[in-house]
């Protein structure tokens, strides 16, 4: 068995949804473009719903850029897989270790085999450091597009600061507004379309020597932990639909059960 990320209904960021054949025809009469409709309705934090983006590529163009490689040549060529670190699995990545695998910000912008190496990075092992990213919303922003299109959310149309807040002041408030330690857990689950990556900026170093640190688990470890150990309880988390809602002081958005999105697949 392995572990996996489903690519359907309620699937990774960036997962086609539906795709079609239209628009003008050329000489021949064949259509022109093929449609991609990505992700889904995504109700926003001002209350508004975002409609999916939607792509057309020219037929032209998609057999300029086909892949020619034969099935052969296509089996004999493996992705980076997954490498699960932590409990069972061996030792997780120490910071040192990090910090001597991270990447500068200016070669990461610059040069594509950089970016290459990043997304080897998150592939391998769920995490990627880049190091000198400026200390800015735009700056930040500049090096997430590079990776790919960001996400709107309920909470903001781009990317949001989580300074320390006043409860009493602020409609938008809890746990990331504090000082308060922040146990593991994983965020904006409750998406049909999740998220399939998060980026983080620290503006401001935490002065507080005890505290500040970014703590990292391996889900793909969890899951197979639980998998081995559990094999009813994993079935159900993989099997189930469940209901998420997102309740604010300010919105409350409602989304139907998306279908799980760990898997495992037999031979």
């Amino acid at each position: 068995d392995s572990l996996g990320m489903l690519r359907d209904d309620g699937g990774l960021a960036c997962t086609p949804y539906a795709a079609w054949v239209g628009g003008d025809q050329d000489d021949a009469g064949a259509a022109c473009k093929v449609w991609v409709r990505w992700g889904a309705a995504m109700d926003l934090h001002d209350g508004s719903t975002q409609a999916p983006a939607v792509t057309g590529f020219p037929t032209q163009w998609l057999e300029e850029h086909a892949d020619a490689k034969t099935d052969a040549e296509t089996e004999t060529e493996t992705d980076a897989e997954p490498e699960l670190w932590g409990g069972s699995f061996g030792a997780a990545p120490t910071d040192e270790e990090i910090r001597a695998r991270a990447l500068h910000a200016g070669e990461f912008m610059a040069d594509d085999a950089v970016l290459a190496e990043a997304l080897r990075q998150l592939r391998v092992t769920g995490f990627c450091l880049v190091d000198g990213v400026e200390r800015t919303q735009a700056g930040t922003t500049a090096h997430i597009e590079r990776i790919g299109q960001m996400r709107r959310t309920v909470y903001s149309d781009g990317i949001w600061d989580t300074a320390v807040r006043d409860p009493e002041a602020d409609e938008i408030f809890d746990t990331a507004y504090t000082n308060m330690e922040l146990k593991p857990h994983t965020d904006c689950t409750y998406y049909r379309d999740t998220p399939a990556l998060q980026f983080f900026n620290c503006e401001h170093p935490s002065m507080d020597k005890a505290g500040g640190q970014t703590v990292l688990v391996d889900g793909f470890a969890v899951a197979a932990s639980l998998r081995d150990t559990d094999r009813d309880v994993f079935d159900f988390f993989v099997s189930g639909g469940f209901r998420r809602v997102l309740a604010k002081t300010y919105t409350t958005a409602h989304h139907r059960p998306p279908p799980p999105t760990t898997a495992h697949h037999r031979p």
